[in-house]
């Protein structure tokens, strides 16, 4: 017989047991939830058994209890089936939300789970854009012996764990190895990615070329992202801000993506942000990934890797036999595999030296007492080349990445090496990659630095017909490293700064970056120094490094005369200054500006693009500061100086418009301008701004009072931060929706949100927001009258608003707290705590929160019982908030008609 404090029905909480079944013991589960105490077990005892059921607060430990924990993220129909019937049925929870569940399927939420509400795809792009080139094709591989095992192996390491590692000295036949998997697993359905790493191109040049591939496979947001930068000539955004959107678009794909030489990613800024996403990714979707590395990565659960070792003897013999007529005796055999310890590319080399050299055992003899292996066989295989195969070979050295037999010519001075070509693939010295029409030519690393030691005093000529050539390619940056190396660096630095943002958007950051640094101390004019130097703080800038960034910049005002006529030099200098105000932001908003106003001295009386940008920030920056008139004006002179049309500078300066005049307080007026910038937006197919405006757009309609618009607002945000896999962006709309379900009395739904918002915020450590989303929490545990718990995440939020540029949420800390103060009887403190909101929120100029303040003062004044102090407190709050927001003024008006009944009652 059920016991009768049953509430619940035990028949449907079984689900819930048999989901625990023996991987957790109850005392284990209530250890998982943070319950305390030595009888914890009870508590979810009282659970399971339909006694009790657990505090709302914990809905976001359950989620990932259940989808986390017992793996049922795998099992999406019986997870859907224990939640209908629990949670939703039995304990009255909110159905669930996108925004909850998409951290536990990244690849998008399984057709099993109901979920609401739907969220608005993204618009379409424009037809206009340029589309990708196809990804690279695989290397090719034409003598492959002695490896079947270890492909089977890797290949189940791959179909287990969907991810795989193969470690080996240089020459050990990583490549060779990959490629074989590769093959083998793209069928008809799936497909494989590859991707080389190099050194300065590594993690940004990976997240362009898969935003290609992806593309190709119909998921074109993150391709269309770099392809409007390049359209307005701007900068991307930040591929570490881009890896969520690309892990996510690349989950569920039947695809393998192969990162070959993954070690030279080992030093890149962004190598533990993608590793920290592609373990997440493995959790679930379809995607698999194959890494070669001479070594494994140093990085958080990085997986156990397949050493590759040498060749047995007999696959060893296989290889050298199949190069050489007649075969090699097996006593030399046994001596030349001990001393290459079965290294394929070694005994390749060999074999190579062995086919021109009359005594084969003179040959290993020199081997066995030479202490360079793979130096003198190098030197041996280039006594066989001809001096046409060893210019082709130094040529290809000299091009260092793949290159097509076009560059190759190119830098021969014309010289035809089609044959030539083919000739030295035959013997395995050349690798190779795509179709023969279009072929890509590459050394293994072993060749690679042994030949490119060969070049001659032709060199500079050389280099300087290879940068001609990928001048004509279009090509600026691997065209300026040539020209650097030619000797020619005033040819290399025109090229480097005529478009750095193009480079950039082809996720070639790093190694523009490197380039300007040589650039640096070159003898150049002053001029052309200094577009260096602002390029240069430009991508430092791009990269985080601010102190290059501020040195970079400071150069060029050192460099160039402030009293100059030349057009070209004041834009210099006022770009510099550009700079400079945009990496003083982040420290002193005064500071900041001050950069901005000398900028704007530098263009002196000269209209341009430069002119309108530093506007906008001047004005952003003085709307920051309080001086909302210099903010208008600034602004508005920008928009005159912009062509009508929809760009991204004209968008900047509505957007900001916008919130000059919704910061005033005139909200109506702001959201007009808001939603001109919104179509711009739109007709730019700019997600970011889009995700932006949207969030403005929702806060002015909640504060009009048009909460279904606000909502409507908000969650298409929302769904645009998850597609393009902004975490810090959903964080902040998450805690949005959160504060409009609250004020809609939509509780549980708002618990969702702001549960979500406080998870990412801890997760990416996001500081700033954390005081905000705290107090929101706060104060819907308050609506809630959970006095205990609105206490402990408001002082939480007080604690964590103690940084600078905190003291707007500690306001609102404040003033919450008080009510939670006076709700407990501790009124005299309530009252303390208010004043003191009320000071804060003055002192600031927040006149939203100084109205809220007031209100709360005015309680805690009429809960002690002070009627007259309580009257005078609700009409300060009342003259605040009547112009500012709808909802709040009404509910002061509330609390004073209450206090006008006290006051007027007889005694």
């Amino acid at each position: 017989m059920p016991r009768s404090n049953v509430k619940y029905d035990p028949r449907k909480l079984m689900l819930l047991v048999e989901a625990r079944g023996k991987k957790l013991s109850q005392a284990g589960m209530g250890a998982y939830f943070g319950l305390t105490g030595p009888r914890r077990h009870d508590t979810v005892g009282s659970w399971e058994r339909g006694q009790s059921k657990p505090h709302m607060k914990l809905r976001p430990r359950f989620l990932a209890y259940l989808l986390d924990r017992l793996r049922l993220a795998e099992e999406p129909q019986k997870f859907q089936r224990l939640w209908a019937s629990i949670m939703v049925e039995e304990w009255e929870w909110e159905p669930l939300g996108k925004a909850e569940l998409l951290p536990y399927f990244l690849a998008g939420i399984p057709a099993a789970i109901d979920y609401s509400p739907e969220l608005t795809p993204l618009p379409p792009p424009p037809r206009s854009f340029q589309k990708p080139l196809p990804a690279e094709p695989l290397p090719s591989v034409d003598l492959f012996l002695g490896r079947e095992a270890a492909v089977a192996e890797v290949t189940s390491l791959l179909t287990q764990s969907r991810l795989a590692m193969i470690t080996g000295m240089p020459g050990a036949g990583k490549t060779s190895l990959a490629v074989k998997i590769a093959e083998q697993w793209r069928t008809a359905e799936n497909s494989v990615f590859w991707y080389r790493v190099y050194p300065g191109h590594a993690i940004d040049g990976l997240v362009r070329e898969l935003a290609g591939f992806l593309y190709w496979r119909g998921k074109r947001e993150l391709w269309h992202i770099y392809e409007r930068a390049r359209q307005n000539n701007s900068q991307p955004p930040d591929p570490g801000n881009l890896l969520g959107q690309m892990f996510t678009l690349l989950a569920d794909e039947p695809c393998l993506v192969w990162l070959d030489d993954f070690h030279n990613a080992e030093t890149d800024r962004l190598v533990k942000e993608f590793w920290f996403y592609l373990k997440r990714t493995m959790r679930m979707g379809s995607v698999v990934f194959l890494i070669t590395t001479r070594r494994k990565p140093s990085l958080e659960d990085a997986p156990d890797a397949f050493a590759l070792s040498g060749l047995s003897l007999d696959a060893s013999a296989d290889l050298v036999n199949t190069q050489l007529a007649p075969p090699l005796a097996e006593s030399l055999l046994r001596r030349l595999h001990h001393r290459t310890a079965g290294n394929p590319r070694l005994l390749l080399l060999a074999a190579q030296a062995l086919t021109q050299h009359q005594d084969p055992a003179d040959l290993i003899e020199k081997l066995e007492t030479t202490d360079g292996v793979e130096t003198y066989l190098l030197g041996e295989v280039d006594r066989t080349l001809t001096e046409k195969e060893r210019a082709a070979m130094v040529a290809v050295a000299l091009l260092e990445s793949p290159c097509s037999r076009e560059a190759v010519e190119a830098v021969l001075g014309g010289q035809a090496v089609h044959d030539t070509l083919s000739g030295l693939k035959e013997h395995y010295l050349l690798n190779t990659a795509g179709a023969a029409d279009d072929r890509q030519y590459f050394l293994h690393s072993m060749l690679q630095g042994y030949f490119g030691r060969l070049l001659s005093y032709e060199a500079p000529k050389m280099h300087s017909r290879a940068g001609k050539y990928y001048r004509r390619q279009q090509e600026a940056l691997r065209a300026a490293q040539h020209f650097l190396k030619a000797g020619q660096p005033k040819q290399a630095a025109r090229l480097a700064t005529e478009d750095a943002w193009a480079s950039v958007n082809r996720g070639e950051a790093e190694a523009l970056c490197e380039l300007l640094k040589r650039l640096a101390p070159v003898e150049m004019d002053d001029l052309l120094r200094a577009r260096v130097a602002v390029a240069r703080g430009d991508v430092y800038n791009f990269l985080r490094s601010s102190s290059e960034a501020v040195s970079s910049y400071q150069f060029v005002l050192r460099t160039l005369p402030a009293e100059a006529s030349v057009p070209e030099t004041r834009e210099l200098r006022a770009r510099a200054c550009l700079g400079m105000g945009d990496l003083r932001q982040h420290d002193s908003l005064v500071d900041a500006r001050s950069w901005l106003e000398r900028g704007l001295e530098e263009l002196a009386n000269a209209d341009s693009s430069i002119r309108a940008e530093l506007l906008i920030k001047i004005g952003t920056l003085s709307m920051a500061l309080g001086k909302h008139q210099e903010a208008l004006h600034a602004v508005q002179q920008s928009l005159g100086l912009l062509p009508e049309t929809p760009n991204t500078l004209r968008m900047r300066a509505l957007i900001t418009q916008g919130a000059i005049y919704s910061s005033q307080g005139d909200v109506a007026q702001g959201h007009t301008y808001t939603r001109r910038a919104l179509d711009i937006a739109e007709d730019l197919h700019d997600h970011f701004r889009l995700l932006s405006i949207l969030n403005n757009s929702g806060l002015e309609n909640g504060i009009l009072g048009k909460w279904g618009d606000a909502e409507a607002d908000f969650l298409r945000a929302l769904g645009i931060a998850q597609q393009i896999g902004s975490q810090v962006e959903e964080s902040k709309l998450a805690n949005n929706l959160g504060v409009l379900y609250t004020d809609m009395g939509r509780l549980g739904e708002a618990l969702t949100y702001v549960t979500r918002a406080r998870e990412l915020a801890e997760n990416l450590e996001l500081y700033d927001l954390l005081p905000f989303v705290l107090t929101s929490l706060g104060d819907l545990y308050i609506r809630r009258e959970d006095w205990q718990a609105a206490e402990e995440a408001l002082v939480e939020a007080e604690e964590a608003a103690q940084g600078p540029g905190a003291d707007y949420p500690l306001a609102e800390a404040y003033f919450l707290r008080s009510h939670v103060l006076r709700a407990t009887g501790r009124t005299r403190e309530a009252v303390e705590l208010a004043q003191s909101a009320v000071d804060l929120a003055h002192e600031l100029d927040l006149m939203l929160e100084e109205g809220k303040a007031w209100r709360v003062l005015g309680q805690a004044h009429l809960a002690e019982g002070q009627t007259k102090p309580a009257l005078e407190a609700f009409q300060r709050s009342l003259d605040l908030l009547a112009d500012q927001n709808a909802y709040e003024a009404a509910r002061t008006k509330e609390q004073m008609d209450l206090a006008l009944a006290i006051a007027l009652q007889p005694l």
